[in-house]
């Protein structure tokens, strides 16, 4: 096969590669990609183009065609990224450096924790770790295909409603405030000792 055709089977194979991943490239910028790949192999070529596209989806991109500028910074980082890895074998992290992140889940997602971390804690900082302690526990519930059938709600709603409510299933997590007592239910504004008249089902999905 002679360099025309080698040239046109490529530029094929790159534009079909894009497309595959809804991306479309500009004249330049398959132009750009067969003279970067042309040298290469056929799994070399594939490889790089997977790299590309990964991080093309990465980007917060205003449309789907891609320019010559931007394969050729994408292509740079591709490349120092690989140099990097490669130089690198092992990477140490200061646990204590990295930034925090909470989950917000009105949001539905991680959110960067403005405030600095200290050693002391606050008075707040106790309601906030039982909160995401029992987010987790409402999670586990909402996944569990024996609670599908319950509409899960706050205590708060259910302190301030007016009417008596006959069947209502608490959930909590067991806390113990000394080791003589017994552990209490705690809800997210108060605890509850368990009585004699109650059943306390501790179910075996969400302990």
């Amino acid at each position: 096969m002679d360099k025309t055709s080698d040239e046109s089977a490529l530029r094929r194979e790159i534009v079909k590669t894009f497309q595959m991943h809804a991306f479309e490239l500009k004249k330049e910028a398959v132009n750009l990609c067969v003279k970067l790949f042309l040298e290469q192999d056929k799994e070399s070529r594939k490889k790089w183009m997977i790299k590309m596209v990964e991080l093309l989806k990465k980007q917060t991109l205003q449309s789907s065609l891609i320019s010559e500028e931007l394969i050729r910074e994408t292509f740079r980082q591709c490349k120092s990224k690989g140099a990097q890895e490669a130089g690198n074998l092992l990477n140490v992290f200061d646990a204590f450096d990295l930034p925090t992140y909470d989950y917000d889940p009105d949001l539905r997602k991680m959110i960067l924790r403005k405030e600095k971390t200290s050693v002391a804690a606050d008075s707040s900082s106790f309601s906030h770790a039982a909160r995401q302690r029992f987010l987790l526990v409402k999670q586990r519930a909402m996944r569990c295909a024996s609670l599908k059938h319950f509409k899960f709600t706050t205590c708060e709603l259910l302190a301030s409603s007016n009417k008596t409510i006959q069947s209502v299933v608490v959930l909590g997590m067991l806390v113990r405030q000394k080791w003589s007592a017994f552990a209490r239910i705690r809800p997210l504004f108060k605890s509850w000792t368990p009585c004699d008249n109650v059943f306390w089902l501790f179910h075996p999905k969400i302990r």
